[in-house]
């Protein structure tokens, strides 16, 4: 294999060279433990490549206080909501952290490249 060719391309920040995320919306019976069709997208492209979401439980409790969101997912066997998971796996694909600014009347958290300074976090969130 050419070893040049990724280096060269990676100037045309092709779609198809980008990290994916597979979100596989399941029925809330296979939301612990999936089922086949989610179970082969996970073995072919792997935990850290998947997420496991049900739609119908996270309108359900959309609306509902933390609290009330662990306590309706323990029902499922579930500890963490499906849109933490979510966000927590983009953020690591993505290789970003957050920096969080806090304000007397809001606290704000920013995406910045994971392994940046509390300096150069600023300087990125003065950017925007």
């Amino acid at each position: 294999p050419n070893t040049e060719e990724p280096e060269f391309l990676k100037q045309y920040q092709l779609l198809s060279s980008k990290p994916m995320l597979f979100v596989l919306n399941v029925d809330d019976a296979s939301m612990k433990e999936g089922n086949q069709f989610s179970k082969l997208v996970e073995d072919k492209y792997g935990i850290d490549a998947t997420c496991r979401v049900c739609s119908v439980i996270e309108e359900q409790t959309s609306q509902f206080t933390r609290d009330e969101r662990i306590d309706f997912l323990q029902e499922y066997g579930l500890t963490v909501p499906a849109t933490d998971v979510l966000l927590q796996k983009a953020y690591k694909m993505l290789k970003l952290q957050s920096f969080f600014t806090v304000g007397p009347k809001m606290a704000h958290g920013w995406p910045v490249a994971e392994g940046s300074t509390a300096k150069q976090a600023a300087g990125e969130i003065d950017r925007k």
